[in-house]
């Protein structure tokens, strides 16, 4: 292994690191939106909490609102770890 393969090694495992981190801090926010009876708390890593229309939780939305933020966050994370390469 070169020292360049083994520099972007570090430079990832500390990337996954602080990323760990980052995600651990953003988790413990809440973001609640309320507009025209519809209820929408997620947290800051964009996991939804609570979908909810007229005060009825919706969870077949909740479920694709949560995959849809999950993929655009994978996507995120390899753009992340191209850009490191």
């Amino acid at each position: 292994m070169t020292n360049q393969q083994i520099t972007a090694q570090e430079n990832l495992k500390k990337l996954q690191e602080q990323s760990k981190k980052l995600r651990e801090v953003l988790k413990e926010h809440q973001i609640v939106i309320e507009k025209n009876n519809i209820k929408l708390v997620m947290n800051g890593n964009q996991q939804v909490i609570e979908f909810s229309i007229n005060g009825v939780p919706e969870q077949h939305i909740t479920e694709v609102i949560t995959e849809a933020c999950q993929k655009t966050q994978e996507i995120a994370a390899q753009k992340m770890i191209e850009m490191t390469i």
